[in-house]
């Protein structure tokens, strides 16, 4: 006859707080609480073990007529258990014992899978020892695409009492474990030159004169208007320098430069250039997920989104460029936080361009400049990682539950529990069970190990 039931739950000691890379110690403990219907003492070995696990999951939806066929890519990253408790133990009834644990993330990815089920592709990370992917969850309902993909790291528990006969919980029950944010190592500074974005301006019109030379009149403005050359020209290019490596909880900064071409320009009047208001820098990122192979070939979705857009700015920001600030601006952003930096694995790739856009105006003439690059987001800087939630309200690591439509442009919402991946539902149809599991009332006491 069964004495009762032990109920088991991991807590984090700071559940809100992103890992960067395996230096620090991931540490909480393991909440067992004694049930029975009668007020009988559980004397008896208890054993309890943690599991660490790391794994990338994809979830690729294809239609066909009335039909949809669903294709799935499951990626291990690491898996190992560690024996946090084994010695006899004594409970009464509703009463709750803390058993403390410390993991630690492996340094890189340690779980190998066969080759043969995936498609050969340099854009996908497919050997032991890349690095680890940072926390990851997106849902994609594009116009021509659909699909779900996360990469999490999740600390499960499991207990035995050796011939006592009492109700275990399942190991497998995911609603007892806990997800640990993560972000990838921290990185030395490394800045390659800037690229420089350019864009040639032409002006033509009225305000190049000076105004005694004006057109007035009807006669006069006529003849001008149906002249091509009859106001004089002034050429400048736009030059945007702008990083190709942005680091997470760094500021982005930017230079732009007028460069007058005289060479081009008839003008006898060089106007004031300025930019009227910020700098609009768009992170926007590209998500490809795929599956394992089929009968002639991994199948594949892809999906763009604007995940982030900060302004940048400076305090002489409205001020005409010359000669006194040589041509020359500085704008910068806040420090970049809200996503995950650039990864992949064996079934996603997460890369990203930015988008660069402000207006110029100069002889009463607005010209919008926009320009977009290749960018690599990278994790964050050595030495200058925040401790606690790294400034949560807005992750560093974009550890995220996002829905995202075919112009979605919102930043990355909070996190949320990623699915089991069942047959008969989609990540958006099942709610998260991450701190909903009921223990019970009663005092905890803590066990030392």
């Amino acid at each position: 006859m069964s004495v009762g039931s032990l109920a088991a739950k991991v807590v984090l000691d700071d559940p809100k707080h992103i890992y960067c890379g395996n230096e620090e110690a991931v540490t909480g403990h393991v909440l067992v609480r004694y049930h029975s219907t009668s007020s009988a003492e559980l004397f008896g070995p208890l054993s309890v073990s943690v599991t660490f696990r790391g794994r990338a999951k994809s979830k690729i939806y294809k239609n066909n007529g009335n039909n949809r066929t669903i294709y799935r890519g499951r990626a291990p990253l690491f898996s190992f258990s560690k024996s946090i408790f084994d010695r006899p133990i004594k409970m009464v009834p509703n009463e709750a014992k803390e058993i403390p644990f410390a993991l630690s993330f492996p340094g890189a990815v340690q779980q190998m899978l066969s080759q043969g089920n995936w498609d050969a592709d340099g854009r996908f990370s497919i050997d032991v020892g890349d690095p680890l992917p940072p926390t990851f969850n997106i849902v994609y309902h594009g116009f021509a695409h659909r699909f779900d993909a996360f990469t999490e790291y999740r600390i499960g528990t499991t207990l035995s009492m050796r011939g006592i006969d009492i109700k275990l919980p399942n190991a497998d029950d995911e609603s007892n474990s806990v997800l640990v944010p993560y972000e990838q190592q921290p990185t030395p500074i490394s800045l390659p030159l800037p690229k420089t974005l350019n864009y040639n301006v032409r002006l033509q019109n009225a305000l190049l004169m000076p105004e005694s030379s004006r057109p007035t009149g009807f006669k006069a403005k006529t003849k001008a208007l149906l002249s091509s050359d009859y106001y004089p020209e002034y050429h400048f290019d736009v030059l945007t320098l702008c990083p190709q490596k942005l680091f997470l909880g760094q500021p982005i900064t930017l230079e732009i430069r007028i460069q007058p071409n005289e060479a081009r320009s008839t003008a006898p009047v060089r106007p004031d250039i300025t930019i009227p208001a910020g700098v609009l820098v768009s992170i926007q990122a590209q998500t490809v997920a795929r599956a394992e192979r089929g009968i002639f070939s991994s199948p594949e979705s892809s999906g763009n989104e604007t995940v982030l857009t900060l302004t940048a700015s400076s305090p002489d920001l409205q001020e005409p460029f010359g000669k006194s600030n040589d041509w020359t601006k500085v704008v910068v952003t806040k420090p970049l936080f809200g996503v995950p930096s650039g990864f992949s694995t064996y079934n996603i790739l997460r890369r990203y361009t930015v988008k660069v856009s402000f207006s110029v105006l100069a002889a009463g003439k607005s010209t919008k400049v926009e320009k977009e690059l290749s960018v690599m987001i990278l994790p964050p800087v050595e030495g200058e990682v925040a401790n606690g939630d790294h400034g949560r309200g807005a992750n560093m690591a974009g550890p995220s539950r996002h829905v995202v439509g075919e112009d979605d442009a919102e930043v990355l919402p909070g996190y949320e529990r990623p699915p089991d991946y069942g047959d008969d539902h989609s990540i958006d149809e099942v709610e998260s069970a991450v701190g909903k599991m009921d223990l019970g009332k009663g005092k905890a006491s803590a066990v030392v190990v």
